[in-house]
């Protein structure tokens, strides 16, 4: 196992992470998806946006009743540091359910699981986007978290990939826009950046957020809302975002869009 490839776990009453390459079967992460992640950006020694991620995880953790208080950032933070050698890492972070029992929780303890890897970059422009026809997303009161239950993300990738595009763009149940295939979607059009908002049943994505943030900050005018594929395909650029950066979308089916990234989003990811 290289540097770039560095898993760890950390038991609910245990004080050390550990080196593991497999976990105990079963468990409520394998059997009903009941867990959440975040994948984050390690580099000049800080995580990127790690406030942003730990207010989405505590937000999750809090939600399904698990106990918050045993998170560590700082260890998190140590552990990178430790095989950080001047590459960017990714980092994934997933915690899961202690027991296993039925549908209903029997614990508020969890098991925590640090991915570390190489980060690959977000391609600068992604040429051929379709719509998925088989997925589509809902919105309830998790629907804007990571979680582990991630199969219409799964299916979604699956049509892109049978279908050899760079990029799927999914719909929620009423058809409005709501988000890529790992990834929150932006247009614009007659100078107002476009996004859907979370009753589409998209992500709330950190680079979302901060992308609404520096935007509005800037002076720039940002419209959330539902939105019908018509007015995205009607857009002057589109472009979808997560940690590993911003790609613009160069066609959507057979519609077609200026690839060159307007100025107020350079530097910003």
């Amino acid at each position: 196992m290289s540097v770039f490839e560095t898993i760890l776990t950390k038991a609910y009453k245990s004080t050390e992470w550990n080196k593991e390459k497999t976990l105990t079967s079963p468990n409520r992460g394998v059997y009903f998806g009941d867990g959440l992640f975040e994948t984050m950006v390690y580099q000049n020694d800080e995580l990127r946006f790690f406030g942003f991620h730990l207010d989405r995880l505590l937000e999750g953790m809090k939600l399904l009743g698990l106990n918050e208080s045993k998170i560590s950032p700082s260890e998190i933070i140590e552990h990178c540091k430790s095989i950080y050698q001047g590459e960017p890492l990714r980092v994934r972070l997933t915690i899961f359910r202690d027991g296993v029992g039925k549908y209903t929780p029997i614990s508020e303890g969890f098991t925590q699981i640090l991915h570390l890897t190489k980060l690959d970059k977000a391609p600068k422009i992604k040429s051929k986007a379709i719509v998925s026809k088989k997925v589509r997303l809902s919105f309830n009161s998790f629907s804007h978290l990571k979680t582990t239950s991630s199969l219409d993300y799964v299916m979604a990738n699956k049509e892109r990939q049978e279908q050899k595009a760079d990029e799927v763009i999914l719909l929620d149940s009423f058809k409005n826009v709501a988000e890529s295939g790992a990834s929150n979607i932006f247009w614009l059009k007659k100078g107002i950046v476009y996004t859907p908002s979370l009753e589409s049943g998209c992500i709330a994505g950190i680079s979302r957020r901060v992308l609404m943030k520096e935007l509005i900050g800037k002076g720039k005018e940002v419209s959330e809302g539902l939105y019908p594929l018509s007015e995205l395909l009607q857009a002057e650029s589109v472009w979808v975002s997560n940690v590993s950066g911003i790609s613009m979308i160069e066609s959507i089916e057979n519609s077609e869009f200026d690839t060159e990234m307007p100025d107020f989003l350079k530097g910003l990811l």
